[in-house]
């Protein structure tokens, strides 16, 4: 009987699991900007220089800014509509709670640049950020 009660309770925890309500799957994405990369979700965003630069290289920079603002921005709204299994979005509990918005804040900033490209005048930049790190930041389960 004592060799059967460790093997009985291994057996349990296993059911356990197995009988675990399913995590959520990612919500849909807005756009065509988003997309799944393993374990991390990916974001382009584009920009273009805001005036007439005095040469090639400052307008480079500026697109290549006006692009990284575009792909935070993106990624920001996209995090706030995340659903939070008690009800509501991330984007809404962030109003009323300071350290959620100052989280939420530090996901986007932290998210990784992964390319730059330039097609003219117009820069895109890819940036990403590890699914299971917004997990863990914003208390969700999504797989």
């Amino acid at each position: 009987m004592r060799r059967l009660a460790p093997l009985l309770a291994s057996g349990l925890l296993g059911c356990a699991s197995v009988f675990a309500p399913a995590r959520p799957a990612w919500p849909a994405f807005p756009d065509g900007h988003f997309m799944h990369v393993g374990g991390y979700l990916q974001v382009t965003g584009t920009g273009r220089p805001a005036r007439p630069t005095a040469n090639e290289t400052q307008a480079r920079s500026e697109a290549r800014d006006a692009a990284l603002l575009d792909a935070w921005d993106r990624l920001r709204g996209y995090l706030g509509t995340l659903p939070l299994e008690g009800g509501g979005s991330v984007g809404g509990a962030a109003q009323d709670d300071a350290a959620l918005a100052k989280t939420l804040e530090r996901l986007v900033f932290a998210a990784q640049i992964v390319s730059t490209a330039w097609d003219g005048p117009t820069a895109a930049v890819v940036v990403r950020i590890d699914k299971a790190g917004i997990n863990s930041a914003l208390g969700t389960e999504f797989r």
